[in-house]
């Protein structure tokens, strides 16, 4: 079967991929950060006052808006670069894309611990830092993953069909 993939950037396919393998690790770093203050040694107010500059005085929240909305606008764009493909790619896009999007469905709940954690006492700060961990462990097995698993999946089988995307040929050096 032949693709053609005329007017769209060579390695945009691979985008959805790296945008949803950056979300994993940006959340994977954010619980390491979360289960430190869960530390006996650690006193209660520290959480309030570090998650609050974390959360309402920094980029940190727009870098996990962007990264999710990123994996889901390149998920769709490569799903609609695609919409001539039977062969099954384009349908691992669509799930990606769904999954990227599931993301913003669990927003209010951990709005709500955030807020816990900031304006809450300081006991309840630790607890609620065990609800955010619990949260973001939650989201990363129900919508990171799986998203991450469909993105790759159809990079690797549209790679499997063409030969006119060399994705290899993006990291090695040219031999010409």
């Amino acid at each position: 079967m032949s693709l053609s993939f005329r007017g769209t950037p060579q390695h945009l396919h691979l985008l959805p991929v790296i945008t949803s393998t950056a979300t994993i690790m940006f959340f994977s770093m954010e619980c390491l950060t979360i289960k430190s203050f869960l530390s006996p040694l650690v006193p209660a107010s520290t959480i309030s006052a570090f998650w609050k500059a974390y959360t309402l005085n920094s980029s940190r929240l727009g870098i996990r808006y962007a990264y999710n909305a990123l994996s889901a606008i390149s998920g769709m764009m490569c799903n609609y670069s695609l919409r001539r493909t039977r062969a099954g790619v384009k349908e691992f896009y669509a799930i990606g894309v769904v999954f990227s999007l599931m993301h913003f469905a669990f927003e209010p709940w951990r709005t709500k611990i955030n807020k816990k954690m900031i304006d809450g006492p300081s006991v309840k700060a630790k607890d609620g830092a065990r609800e955010l961990l619990d949260a973001q462990n939650t989201i990363r097995q129900l919508v990171d993953l799986p998203a991450w698993l469909a993105f790759t999946c159809g990079f690797a089988r549209l790679c499997r069909l063409t030969s006119e995307v060399k994705v290899w040929s993006f990291f090695l050096p040219s031999t010409s």
